[in-house]
């Protein structure tokens, strides 16, 4: 069947029409690319904000792991110094034990000290393998 209506659909499109919906298209791709270029310098910000916070986050992570080396050094050192003057203060106490002859009381405490010596590294080793089960604590 033929449609011959010729009121609903035009053969030719007149001149103004054409350069009317040219011109509407153009404004729109205008807005479009508006739009576009919006988006882009928002997604640009977006990413310098992004950069800029994990540069401070790697800053603060280098000042915390810094400081807590620091920690654990002193921690360490303080150790040390307890654990050597406990070491000097029984060794004098055994030299003085002797040198009065009582060879006796330098034996009790020399099994004494390996005793408790042999329990702090049962309880260090036990440490350490607990804490390499637990992956979330850092020493």
């Amino acid at each position: 069947m033929q449609n011959n209506d010729s009121r609903n659909f035009p053969a030719q499109p007149e001149e103004q029409y054409t350069s009317d919906v040219a011109n509407t298209f153009l404004q729109h791709q205008k807005r479009e690319l508006d739009l576009r270029m919006r988006e882009f310098e928002h997604a640009k910000l977006e990413e310098e904000h992004r950069y800029n916070f994990m540069c401070q986050a790697l800053e603060a992570q280098k000042v915390d792991r810094k400081e807590s080396r620091s920690h654990w050094f002193k921690m360490t050192i303080t150790v040390a110094a307890v654990f050597l003057s406990f070491a000097l203060l029984a060794s004098v106490f055994c030299a003085f034990a002797l040198w009065r002859g009582e060879s006796a009381l330098v034996k009790d405490i020399f099994n004494n000290i390996v005793v408790f010596t042999g329990g702090m590294g049962a309880g260090f080793g036990v440490s350490r393998w607990l804490n390499k089960k637990s992956p979330d604590r850092q020493p």
